[in-house]
């Protein structure tokens, strides 16, 4: 999702997500990730809590901190990549990206 008309700063994104059972070993993790205004990819992080589907347990907690925002705009969002080897779905939930002031 792009967000825009963000003011300049440093920010902290969190989500909650986990992969349900049957990905399979040779498919790569979801990742969150972010992007900055210039198109540039902040860092991505791998999604690899694992449970059934609807197991409010089974959420992990991801966390991207040091994000600098110039220009009022950026990208945040998850990937995922199926390589066709069975059934593969992955949970996300309560996106949040704060400004921080250390």
């Amino acid at each position: 999702q792009k967000l825009s008309n963000i003011p300049d700063g440093l920010y902290r994104l969190e989500v909650w997500g986990y992969v349900v059972e049957g990905k399979s070993a040779e498919e790569p993790d979801p990742v969150l990730f972010v992007r900055g205004n210039a198109g540039m990819e902040k860092e991505a992080v791998a999604i690899t809590a694992q449970g059934r589907v609807a197991d409010e347990n089974a959420y992990g907690k991801y966390v991207i901190d040091n994000i600098y925002v110039s220009g009022g705009e950026c990208e945040i969002g998850v990937t995922a990549k199926s390589l066709g080897k069975g059934l593969y779905r992955v949970f996300v939930d309560d996106f949040s990206l704060t400004k921080v002031n250390y």
